[in-house]
């Protein structure tokens, strides 16, 4: 069993980030329904995506767009629904890769500095 409270407490904790994501099972990504919540980039659940780790976020704003790009997590809709929902990732530990196979492809297509190259440079030609 791993002692979390010291990684949580690690003046280092952001140049190991990207491990620490990849030992994840699941990503999680609370947000409340807001104004402000609605200007975010949903950073974090496109760094688990990118590490291939399916996300669990709430359904909303930028994360709600995502998620419809591919098998890449599950969106919790009501605040009750969370419990069920993480179950659900616990329950399926072990298949997560079948189950969410397109994480790493979702950011890859539409996230990645590649894709949004390709974008302006589509853009710019119009």
């Amino acid at each position: 069993d791993r002692d979390w409270s010291s990684d949580v407490c690690s003046s280092d904790l952001k140049e190991d980030e990207v491990s620490h994501i990849q030992e994840f099972d699941v990503g999680i990504m609370p947000m409340e329904e807001s104004e402000y919540s609605l200007g975010k980039c949903s950073y974090k659940m496109l760094l688990y995506l990118s590490c291939g780790i399916p996300a669990c976020v709430t359904s909303w704003g930028m994360n709600k767009e995502i998620l419809n790009k591919g098998k890449v997590g599950i969106g919790v809709e009501k605040e009750y629904k969370w419990n069920e929902t993480l179950d659900y990732f616990y329950k399926n530990r072990f298949n997560l890769d079948e189950v969410f196979p397109d994480c790493r492809k979702v950011v890859k297509d539409s996230y990645s500095v590649e894709s949004v190259i390709g974008k302006i440079e589509s853009a710019l030609r119009t």
